[in-house]
């Protein structure tokens, strides 16, 4: 988009502006294509962030289950109490940053992770943690794409949940190291 839009103003100024001269050109992209911080160009709204956020907020209180029932290897159950008390923390602190009393629970994880879940379900042994680690990993890779998206210079509207988003990314990627190693 951007190669195009340079070509076209090539051939516009090149054939009515040629005694002005790649100067102009340089000059007008340079200015048209730097960054100002602008309060109006964010465009997450808290509510927004709180849909998505806590549907996989809810998908990994789910997916957590599943890693306690896996006994044979005591990694599993230890990083699934661990991942339990930060999540509790995690949907408590989000609540409070947004004025929400309780956890809201009546946000249903996505029909898409709804499946995976029913799929996973139907596997035994190592496959069953196999597909339970690459579904918690790519859980927390959505989650730390929330907060990224967040603290964007197009995320959330909200000054206050864009530093406490901020501050969730290295616990949030801690998890995601964390499961990684658990392959």
């Amino acid at each position: 988009m951007e190669i195009r839009l340079a070509f076209c103003t090539h051939l516009f100024f090149s054939r009515h502006f040629k005694p002005i001269g790649y100067g102009f050109v340089f000059c007008w992209l340079l200015c048209t294509s730097c960054h100002k911080e602008d309060t109006g160009a964010y465009m997450v709204t808290s509510e927004d962030f709180y849909e998505v956020a806590v549907p996989e907020h809810n998908y990994q209180e789910l997916l957590n289950v599943e890693l306690l029932k896996v006994t044979a290897d005591p990694r599993f159950p230890a990083l699934a109490k661990k991942r339990v008390e930060l999540l509790k923390k995690y949907i408590l602190e989000l609540n409070l940053l947004l004025g929400i009393t309780g956890s809201d629970y009546s946000i249903a994880i996505s029909d898409q992770n709804r499946e995976r879940l029913l799929e996973l379900k139907k596997l035994t042994g190592d496959s069953f943690k196999k597909e339970l680690v690459r579904l918690t990993v790519e859980s927390d890779q959505q989650l730390i794409g929330f907060h990224v998206n967040a603290i964007s210079s197009e995320g959330a509207k909200d000054p206050a949940l864009r530093e406490w988003a901020r501050q969730k990314l290295p616990v949030l990627t801690g998890n995601l190291s964390e499961v990684q190693a658990l392959h």
